[in-house]
């Protein structure tokens, strides 16, 4: 029987037209040759050759073999039965096709026909774990259940199909010609089979799509063909953006020549005498204050790890979409000296990426006087999935697009794979919660496992959260204690070295702290009269429902002349990224070109506390976790405008006091399961009064530790929420243990047989089933658009009325739909959506980007679609929920 005849793909425009399975074997198998040769660094590919005793090039041929075997199992009546017209011809060849209960998958059969067949009698721990690679290229490790009751009515009873399988594995033997492997008997350590399952499963993705590897007869010579795919593999991998690799040759010649400074500061100086005294690290954690350059230091860096190839890309990850977008156009700037006469291409990687990428096309990220480059931008389309964003050399996103990297979801694998052998920046480390923390130190053990440097960047840490992240990495335990603020922490295998430096001048001030009687205060006279010679005020409040309501006060109540404005979260995309615009103009670092007006007063969300470089002579927060006050305070007398008319100063809002303890639950509701931490923060505050201000940076350390690490002297006021967080905690812990992959040192099966696989993106799912980034309730996407608005009514009426639900929308609507976009995270309202809306019926079923978004027109600005609830849409003040028990608390 002629091994061509079994086919691998069908074509998705014509029925009739066929890949034959060998030949889509060879192009899998000449894809992951490439990607081993061209795309991984060369400290990666020996580090893999030295455990398994194999010259580098030779093991690109055993990569290339072993991925080439992906689809054995398709050679089986189970799998070309799907298809009537070569079932009919291979049943005239004498193929049997027995009857079928239940069908198995055909990578479910290779593992098993790997195993039980093909290479019987050559059993060993490494091969075992090879066969589970390849049968986990669509997702997920199998179990040995999955394999249970294979017989001979999936695979054959003639022996026909036992020979063509052997035929189809000789024959690739011999065009690929790997080594023989069969007398290593350890077996590969965990990081290497998450790397190779993601080469397979990338490898086979490229492979797959027609417009890279047309269909070919089967008449085509067999050797000729590899041949072709040879040369067809290297144009496939240019046209998907894998090829060119961008591969530093020299080191910077001056840390200046990048960033256009002067003088490096201190914290950078630290860093180049670093490396230039111990050679390159391979982790660094750098706790300074906001305005020091920690992203400068860690671009510099970055820049040294990639020089002569021996670290392969970059991934820039942040607590936020807005911070992302922001460092997004940074590190392009940054790559662009570093690669001045390359195409650098650079992926921005969150659920909005895409708009964001397209309204920046004509950004200069160049020097003035060099041509305009746009092609940042112009990231092929082959990376836009979620599961292959990471996979660029180039990124900057959120968090959470790496961290489901190490949790329990389909393809969790390809995630690590496209971090592995890259340096990973993860900044604001300390803005996350127990939860998300838990998730981020699993995802630094691996990030080690894998080669991959790792940078931390955070203004302030506790000391146990600093020592923990630091021992994730080194993969044991390390004597951190007593090292000052601010501080740079480098390891070298299994030495560590520290270097403390003042913090500049301009960062080194008195920071006042007082009081404002709560814990719903009429701000319109207090602003009133610190505005009364000019300024520009911030009130940083916990909930939208409390921005919203102030923005309305003081919209009615103060003096003329002074602008208020609004910002949160739930304004759609396009009305916040205005409104975001408008307030870097405003508010942002000096310029020619700054609009700063002579008074006015924004009201936000904590959106602002990370998310903006934004500049207020004086600000009014609700009480908050010391380190996000502190990291606040930060927007405050931010750059130099000479002499300023305010002194430095921290209003709080105190919330209202009951028998001498503050209810924070009132305005601190968003950190109601850090009750504790709020009112140890309170309580230190307090207790400061006498001493007026604060010293940045030397208070810093003592008030956080105060709060976060000092829990030995309980009084009864605090005990009760104390025993709250730790309950919480505890809950924490074992919710991110239920849904996060083992740890990497583990033995090898413990990753092999991950028992549940969890939904990551299915709002209909509830929490408990749900693999998230972050703790707290679903999220639902409302797409909001306005009845008087004609574009937007002609919008709703195409999607609801006129568009087919079981086809994908163009995706100039997507766009125009994505721009409309908000999230809610109101539990109540949420469990009424998911009541009263069918995700399975909604007319965007199949696009895949939006398939979970709610398309709602609003008329006159109201929409009352679910039960209970009126939505109100309004410009100034974004999305309003309305509720009979008015339980709106985000």
């Amino acid at each position: 029987m002629d091994i061509r005849k079994f086919w691998g793909k069908k074509s998705k425009n014509k029925d009739s037209n066929y890949h034959p399975l060998i030949f889509h074997s060879i192009d899998v198998g000449n894809i992951a040759l490439m990607l081993w040769q061209n795309v991984f660094s060369d400290r990666y590919r020996a580090r893999i050759a030295k455990k398994l005793g194999i010259n580098e090039d030779k093991l690109g041929c055993w990569v290339a073999f072993w991925a080439s075997l992906h689809d054995l199992g398709k050679v089986s009546p189970t799998f070309q039965r799907m298809d009537e017209r070569k079932k009919c011809e291979l049943k005239k060849c004498g193929y049997d096709f027995p009857l079928l209960s239940v069908g198995k998958r055909h990578e479910v059969l290779t593992e098993y026909i790997l195993t039980s067949e093909v290479l019987t009698g050559r059993h060993n721990a490494l091969l075992e774990v090879l066969s589970k690679i390849l049968g986990a290229h669509h997702g997920i490790y199998h179990s040995q259940g999955d394999k249970r009751d294979i017989n001979c009515r999936h695979l054959g009873n003639n022996e026909g199909w036992k020979c063509s399988r052997k035929e189809f594995y000789n024959m690739l033997l011999n065009l690929f010609k790997p080594p023989d492997i069969s007398n290593i008997q350890e077996p590969l350590n965990p990081g290497d089979i998450v790397f190779l399952t993601g080469l397979v499963t990338v490898a086979d993705w490229i492979a797959s799509n027609e417009d890279y590897f047309p269909f070919t007869s089967e008449e085509k010579d067999v050797n000729e063909y590899f041949k072709e795919s040879q040369e067809t593999a290297e144009d496939a991998l240019t046209k998907s953006g894998w090829l060119p690799r961008y591969k530093l040759k020299n080191k910077p010649e001056s840390f200046q020549g990048i960033f256009d400074f002067k003088v490096p500061r201190d914290l950078q100086k630290g860093i180049i005498n670093i490396f230039n005294d111990n050679g390159l690290p391979d982790f660094l954690l750098l706790e300074w204050p906001t305005g020091e350059g920690k992203t400068e230091a860690s671009f510099w860096a970055t820049a040294n790890w990639l020089v002569e190839n021996t670290q392969q890309g970059l991934y820039v990850a942040l607590p936020t979409r807005a911070t992302s977008d922001q460092m997004w156009k940074r590190t392009g700037k940054f790559l662009k000296k570093l690669f001045p006469d390359m195409n650098i291409k650079v992926g921005l990687i969150h659920g909005l990426s895409q708009l964001v990428m397209e309204e920046s096309k004509n950004i200069n990220f160049v020097d003035e006087g060099d041509e305009v480059i746009n092609t940042l931008c112009d990231i092929e389309s082959w990376f836009y999935s979620k599961k292959k964003a990471l996979l660029q050399q180039f990124g900057v996103g959120t968090i959470d697009q790496a961290l489901f990297g190490v949790l329990q979801v389909k393809h969790f694998y390809l995630r690590l794979f496209g971090l592995a052998g890259k340096t990973v920046i993860l900044d604001e480390v300390h803005a996350y919660d127990t939860y998300t923390t838990d998730l981020m130190v699993r995802l630094i053990e691996w990030l080690s496992a894998l080669d991959t440097r790792v940078i931390l960047l955070s203004a302030t840490l506790p000391s146990d959260k600093r020592k923990e992240l630091i021992c994730a990495y080194a993969g044991r335990e390390i004597d951190i204690d007593n090292i000052p603020y601010p501080a740079s922490i480098a390891l070298y295998g299994d030495e560590i070295k520290k270097i403390s430096k003042k913090v500049s001048k301009q960062n080194q001030y008195k920071l006042g702290i007082d009081w404002i009687k709560g814990p719903n205060p009429d701000l319109s006279k207090f602003i009133n009269q610190e505005l009364k010679e000019g300024g520009c005020a911030v009130v940083i409040l916990n909930s939208i429902k409390r921005a919203q309501e102030t923005y309305k006060q003081l919209k009615g109540n103060l003096q003329d002349g002074i602008e208020v404005q609004l910002l949160h979260s739930r304004f759609p995309y396009e009305d916040r990224k205005n409104i975001e615009d408008g307030l870097l103009r405003k508010y942002g670092p000096p310029n020619e070109e700054q609009e700063r007006p002579q008074k006015s007063v924004l009201v936000s969300t904590q959106v602002v506390e990370q998310s903006m470089d934004l500049d207020f002579d004086v600000m009014i927060s609700d009480i908050a976790p010391i380190d996000l006050l502190l990291q606040r305070a930060g927007r405050l007398h931010r750059h130099d405008r000479g002499e300023r008319k305010h002194d430095r100063k921290l209003w709080i809002i105190e919330p209202e006091i009951v028998d001498g303890i503050p209810k924070v639950e009132q305005n601190a509701y968003v950190y109601r399961e850090n009750k504790y931490i709020v009112l140890k923060t309170w309580r230190i505050l307090k207790e400061r009064e006498n001493k007026n201000n604060i010293s940045i940076p030397d208070d810093i350390p003592s008030l956080i530790n105060s709060v976060y690490c000092n829990n030995i002297d309980i009084d009864d006021e605090l005990k009760e929420s104390y025993k709250m967080m730790l309950k919480n905690k505890k809950e924490d812990e074992q919710q991110s243990l239920n849904f996060k992959i083992p740890p990497p040192y583990k033995p090898s099966n413990y990753i092999l047989n991950i028992n549940n696989y969890y939904c990551d993106d299915d709002p209909t799912i509830h929490k408990t089933l749900k693999a998230a980034t972050r703790k707290g309730d679903n999220t639902i996407q409302i797409i909001c658009l306005r009845s008087e608005v004609d574009e937007e009514k002609k919008l709703y009426d195409e999607i609801m009325n006129n568009h087919n639900p079981s086809e994908k929308l163009p995706e100039r609507i997507v766009k125009k739909l994505l721009k409309r976009t908000c999230s809610v995270s109101s539990g109540d309202l949420i469990l009424r959506i998911l009541r009263e809306w069918s995700f399975r019926e909604s007319p965007l079923r199949k696009t895949g980007v939006i398939r979970y978004h709610i398309p709602l027109l609003f008329e006159k600005g109201i929409n009352e679609n679910f039960s209970g609830y009126r939505l109100l849409l309004n410009d100034d003040l974004g999305l309003l929920l309305e509720t009979e028990g008015d339980s709106d608390d985000e």
